[in-house]
């Protein structure tokens, strides 16, 4: 065969395996931790599981963001301490999880302040900050404010890429079974892969066309219970798709994200959607599937419930 035949056989290949070789890189945080027991499992049957698939998938570290109100509950401190042991990182996510929108900034950084002592005092912190709801301030002036006293605080901003309704999925299988309703494990396992997977291609997407960049992602999740049942799933299905799980540090050294948008006040939003708006895209900034009504038709379309 001349070799010019064979780069032209060869060359879609090699940029198909160069994308997904340094293109697809992705964290995992997990938000409200530790959230209380529920219908279904208790809260510390929940954490064994997500540590015990976490280590069945072989992946060494991700981020737990901690709301210090619930240490006292269903075996909090003791559910912290295993996530801590077994590797992974834990951050502050405020005292009671405020949202900035209906509270004054002293007192959103107070609360912030009495997760900060409470996690020293319980030698479980490492300093990134996930903002409840992913909200900033209700003027660029109370953003500003509060990034800049986090950061004097020696904090990393743990900003998000990739945002979904996984607190609503769980919800909406909770409501199942306190409605007696028999589930389908398996069609409701394919429910959440294949949501959650389509939110990560749509940011990916948004990163590439919005950023002109391929980014390391970071995924909002929260420690739920769908997330102990099928975490293991998820991620065999974005390796399966190319994407390498990396560390939540590894994610936060991406030098594009690491800019502080000016317009912040696109709130409740990623860092991609931030920097997507701060750069005047015009395209689509959400996925979708962050609506409630949205999840609802699918979840029935599923037929995971009886």
């Amino acid at each position: 065969m001349r070799i010019s035949n064979i780069l032209f056989v060869l060359l879609p290949l090699v940029i198909i395996f160069s994308n997904d070789l340094f293109a697809r890189e992705i964290s995992l945080s997990f938000d409200d931790a530790p959230k209380s027991s529920s219908v279904a499992m208790s809260g510390l049957e929940r954490t064994k599981m997500i540590i015990k698939k976490l280590n069945e998938t072989k992946v060494k570290r991700v981020a737990f963001y901690v709301n210090t109100k619930k240490l006292d509950r269903d075996d909090g401190l003791k559910r912290l301490k295993m996530y801590k042991n077994a590797g992974h990182l834990l951050g502050n996510h405020t005292h009671s999880h405020p949202n900035i929108r209906h509270i004054d900034t002293e007192s959103y950084l107070e609360d912030f302040d009495r997760a900060d002592e409470l996690m020293k005092e319980h030698d479980i912190l490492e300093k990134y900050f996930r903002y409840p709801y992913l909200r900033r301030g209700k003027t660029i002036e109370e953003v500003n404010k509060v990034h800049h006293y986090i950061s004097q605080k020696g904090y990393v901003d743990a900003y998000v890429t990739v945002d979904n309704y996984d607190w609503y999925m769980d919800s909406q299988y909770i409501k199942s079974l306190k409605e007696g309703r028999e589930i389908d494990y398996q069609k409701l396992e394919e429910y959440y892969v294949e949501t959650l997977y389509k939110g990560v291609l749509f940011y990916e997407e948004l990163a590439k066309n919005a950023l002109n960049s391929n980014v390391k992602h970071v995924m909002l999740l929260h420690e739920n219970d769908l997330a102990a049942l099928f975490i293991d799933s998820f991620i065999r299905k974005l390796r399966s798709k190319g994407w390498k799980i990396i560390s939540p540090e590894e994610s936060y050294r991406d030098p594009m994200l690491g800019r502080f948008p000016r317009k912040l006040l696109n709130q409740g939003s990623g860092r991609v959607n931030a920097l997507a708006v701060d750069r005047q895209y015009q395209g689509l900034l959400r996925s979708g599937l962050e609506d409630e009504q949205t999840l609802d038709k699918i979840f029935k379309s599923y037929k995971i419930t009886k």
